[in-house]
């Protein structure tokens, strides 16, 4: 399914930034929108 392959690469593109720039994690801010909706799934 094309949405699992796009959420796969959003993930791993995170976790390679993160690995790359030195930092553990990321700050999400959420406002109860669909993007916050939506960022929030791929939030552990």
């Amino acid at each position: 399914m094309k949405v699992d392959k796009v959420t796969d690469h959003i993930v791993t593109w995170l976790k390679d930034y993160a690995t790359r720039a030195g930092v553990k994690g990321y700050v999400v801010g959420v406002s109860g929108g669909i993007d916050s909706a939506v960022t929030s799934t791929y939030v552990p």
